[in-house]
């Protein structure tokens, strides 16, 4: 059995379904349940769950299905990209092209709030790659660099809201905006600290494209310092 036929088994089995919310602690402390949520993003499942800043939907970023569900489940225009959770500094060198200014961001900011635009080096759904480039995160949440090593895959990321639609902050909010449509909710109480920062690390001269919990000033410090 390939690994869409597999995907496809998951989503008839599942349909009926209840879907599990999961206190964050349990999840971690229990490793039966970890093996179940893991099992369930390795087939081809989507989970949301809580980063070191917001909630987010994931799922393996290398099965066109999941990204085709992701987009679907989010109402999200096929045209706007997705990033990536990768598990370590060697992957993510093996993601994206490594120059000398993310280099320099990584080893001060990573891992944590931060969303890395490099040149794309990986055979991931191509939909997640915008122009050649792709953003990546190294989280410093447990729950996401547990799940990213174990799986040994990129995880594509997106937030837990309908797009246009306002952020979420809460598992009940996002469960009512979508409901059986993820089978895994990972509860980790209220969510309201500011979004990652996203900075383009193509060139030399960094471009910071979003402004989130890492802020400019001490991106350009980070960069000039060194």
């Amino acid at each position: 059995m390939n690994m869409k036929q597999v995907t496809m088994m998951m989503r008839v089995l599942n349909k009926d379904k209840d879907s599990a919310v999961i206190k964050l602690e349990r999840l971690l402390e229990e490793d039966s349940l970890f093996l179940n949520v893991k099992e369930h993003l390795f087939s081809g499942g989507l989970i949301v769950a809580p980063t070191e800043t917001r909630y987010g939907i994931l799922g393996r970023a290398d099965l066109p299905d999941v990204i085709d569900n992701l987009y679907t489940i989010k109402n999200r225009e096929r045209n706007l990209p997705l990033s990536l959770f990768v598990s370590s500094l060697s992957q993510l060198w093996e993601t994206g092209k490594k120059t000398r200014t993310a280099e320099l961001l990584a080893k001060k900011f990573l891992p944590g709030p931060l969303t890395l635009v490099l040149e794309n080096k990986s055979s991931v759904d191509k939909r997640i790659i915008l122009n050649g480039k792709v953003g990546i995160r190294l989280s410093s949440s447990l729950l996401i660099q547990k799940l990213t090593r174990s799986l040994g895959i990129p995880l594509s990321a997106t937030s837990a809201n309908i797009s246009g639609e306002k952020e979420l902050s809460s598992i009940q909010e996002i469960y009512d905006a979508f409901g059986r449509g993820i089978d895994y909710y990972i509860d980790s109480g209220l969510l309201t600290g500011e979004t990652s920062t996203v900075v383009d690390c193509t060139k030399d001269e960094v471009i910071i494209i979003r402004e989130g919990k890492i802020k400019t000033a001490e991106i350009e410090k980070a960069v000039i310092e060194s």
